[in-house]
């Protein structure tokens, strides 16, 4: 009996991580359906709730490793985390020899790929920010294969572009053509989801607000002091609301309080029949909202996207990413500081 075969994906944190690195695994494995994958992601609630949505995982390797912190009892734990999560890496990989470990960056890379290193095992890093992450910058100081999504991004690298080193490609949206679909149908569609008297109306001008796979609470509060203020919008909008965990049901209290028609939930993988709903999305700049944004509305017409970056990362790479996105497309993305927003969100 010939052994098992492997593919490794790495990635934790976000569903901006995890997502497109299980989707390039997915477009491996429809070539390479004799293939086993092996996924490496931290031990977080988040990162076990997206990753148990993928069936073609066969081995899901939780590492224990959280961000940096100045504190010195959790940088020692960090360290410590850190260093027995390379052990464990190694050895797993040692064992399973997969053909290759694919990582779209993030501190839980580095454990993984740096044992893949050492191992000869090649490594495949996915830069999807304008910015490249401290992690990433750190893996491509070794013998590893950059891929980019903004032309620019590989100037940031002290290695030269082309074919062995730093590649342009496309972003690895999850989505397919066969995924889009005319407004009054995915709203008939969502209309299956709610109550009979709550039904979404094809007359009216849908927002569709993404806060990330963990919400964004000022993105949140900005949409609530909108409707407060402009009395009228609850006649014209209905609202599909991406909110995090720990807002939910308070803003399905706000809705139904406002009687504005809405749906609101915490996070899902599957979103396409509120991209193709939607006459106006409000999202922040990471690079797979932004992304799944263009492919849907460069194929529907009529609809706008309202990027509000997140600003308060050291790099600000959101508000970079945001900067990119609209100027290559200026007819769809408008961005807006947040700081600078009151009461004009949708002006």
């Amino acid at each position: 009996m010939s052994p098992k075969k492997y593919i490794c994906v790495v990635a934790g944190k976000s569903g901006g991580h995890i997502i497109p690195v299980a989707t390039l695994c997915q477009k491996f494995l429809k070539d390479n359906p004799d293939f086993n994958v092996l996924f490496f992601s931290t031990n977080s609630k988040l990162d076990s709730e997206i990753i148990s949505k993928y069936n073609f995982v066969s081995n899901h390797i939780k590492l224990e490793i959280n961000g940096l912190s100045k504190n010195p009892i959790k940088l020692i734990k960090f360290n410590f985390n850190l260093i027995i999560s390379f052990f464990k890496s190694f050895k797993i990989l040692k064992k399973l020899n997969p053909i290759k470990v694919i990582s779209t960056g993030g501190i839980i890379s580095i454990p993984v790929c740096l044992s893949a290193i050492l191992l000869k095992i090649p490594v495949e890093i996915y830069e999807l920010n304008v910015i490249p992450g401290k992690a990433t910058k750190f893996l491509s100081k070794f013998n590893v294969k950059i891929f980019t999504v903004f032309s620019n991004t590989c100037n940031y690298f002290n290695i030269k572009t082309g074919k062995d080193s730093c590649k342009l490609i496309n972003y690895p949206v999850r989505f397919v053509q066969e995924n889009i679909i005319p407004k009054n149908l995915a709203i008939k569609k969502i209309n299956q989801e709610l109550k009979p008297d709550h039904n979404f109306d094809t007359s009216k001008k849908t927002i569709f607000i993404i806060g990330g796979s963990q919400g964004s609470v000022s993105i949140n509060k900005i949409v609530k002091d909108f409707f407060e203020s402009n009395n009228e919008s609850k006649n014209l909008y209905q609202v599909i609301h991406q909110t995090g965990q720990a807002q939910v049901e308070e803003l399905e209290k706000f809705y139904l309080e406002h009687k504005i028609t809405s749906l609101v939930f915490s996070f899902k993988n599957n979103l396409e029949f509120y991209y193709c709903a939607s006459d106006i999305i409000i999202s922040r700049a990471g690079a797979g909202s932004i992304f799944e944004i263009l492919f849907f509305t460069k194929n529907l017409e009529n609809k706008k996207a309202i990027i509000i970056p997140l600003e308060n990362t050291a790099d600000n790479h959101q508000v970079e990413n945001a900067k990119a996105i609209a100027k290559d497309y200026p007819e769809i993305f408008v961005v807006k500081r947040q700081n600078d927003l009151k009461n004009n969100l949708l002006d």
